[in-house]
């Protein structure tokens, strides 16, 4: 069963949603990776399989390299801990497919239009006598009005849904669109509510952190935001802001990055989201320029940035980091910062 407690979970999608950039065919030797990588970094959800749904491969809907059940057979040999599961839409998934999956998959996400999820009901049913954890996806809320969105919530409901999601598929809403369609679904329901937020407007995170402090439970999230059109919610840079937050979610952002890595080298460079090169500094509170610079003093001390700019970041009152405080930083790892700025190819710290 869906955990009971109020602690925020996330749910990594860059192996469902990302696949529209990889014309539904990422490899099993990459989905083995990335899962092995998420579920080492402590996220308890990871959504895989077809873009559009179980079953869409088999219909001829887009292309997909492999099928759903060799997808999910990859997904839980690389998962010690977390749960794994795909979408499944009522005019592609059927129940066969659900029962064939089931060995392999801890839960199902059927999805219907918002303004029709009496569509779902039978395979709500099914995927609830088979044992998954069945979350309920909401499909393009942001169409609707609140109250409209909120009726649906509760017609899910009362099938025996787990979790019910708001999904802007779209990406049309703006950050203060976002908390009525909250508020007012949880005036109706009992399950909790997550967050499915598109970045066409580039405010997916914004949009996905409201719903948080609005009272949504659950939120997706993708490597580098990875997803349809212009993405989804960037999984790493909402890590950072719910840490800020103090939200809790045993989520290890260094982790993430060597999962990101690994979906980097893939991406289209269209696609790649804001890299650790960008994101980290910000995270530490820090503007370091040029990057280029502090790239090459990393590799020239042998430590990662995210060990240089913890080291910085302790440093009180600092605004422009000036040679002296490189130098600190460096001597605190137990570096010898002239022997690191020779390596460089700087002759001393103050070059820089």
């Amino acid at each position: 069963m869906v955990p009971n407690d109020q602690s925020l979970r996330l749910m990594d999608v860059t192996l469902r949603d990302g696949a529209y950039l990889f014309n539904q065919n990422f490899s099993l030797e990459t989905v083995q990776n990335l899962v092995s990588c998420l579920d080492a970094a402590g996220v308890p959800y990871i959504e895989i399989g077809h873009g559009v749904s179980v079953g869409a491969r088999d219909k001829g809907f887009l292309g997909a390299g492999e099928t759903d059940l060799a997808y999910a057979e990859t997904a839980r040999g690389s998962a010690a801990r977390a749960r794994i599961g795909m979408v499944a839409l009522p005019q592609f998934a059927s129940t066969e497919s659900l029962r064939e999956l089931r060995p392999f998959l801890d839960f199902i996400r059927v999805g219907t239009n918002v303004d029709a999820p009496g569509e779902a009901e039978g395979l709500v049913s099914e995927a609830k006598k088979l044992g998954y954890e069945v979350f309920f996806q909401m499909i393009r809320t942001s169409r609707v009005r609140p109250h409209v969105a909120a009726n649906t919530a509760r017609f899910v409901e009362s099938l025996g849904v787990d979790v019910v999601y708001l999904v802007d598929s779209g990406g049309i809403w703006s950050p203060w669109e976002v908390r009525p369609y909250v508020e007012e679904a949880l005036s109706v329901v009992q399950i909790p509510l997550g967050i499915h937020a598109h970045n066409h407007l580039g405010v997916a995170l914004a949009n996905t952190i409201t719903a948080v402090q609005a009272g949504c439970r659950w939120a997706d999230a993708s490597l580098r935001g990875a997803g349809r059109g212009a993405g989804n919610t960037q999984m790493e840079l909402l890590a950072v802001h719910l840490g800020r937050l103090k939200r809790h979610t045993g989520v290890d952002l260094e982790g993430l990055q060597v999962a990101a890595h690994i979906l980097e080298d893939e991406l289209p460079n269209e696609k790649r989201g804001i890299s650790s090169e960008d994101f980290l500094p910000a995270s530490f509170g820090l503007d370091i320029y040029p990057v280029s610079f502090f790239m090459n003093l990393c590799r020239s001390a042998g430590i990662d940035l995210s060990t240089l700019l913890q080291e910085l970041a302790e440093i009180r009152g600092l605004v422009d980091i000036k040679s002296e405080d490189i130098r600190r930083a460096l001597e605190s790892q137990g570096l010898d910062a002239d022997i690191v700025f020779k390596r460089a190819g700087l002759k001393t710290s103050s070059q820089r």
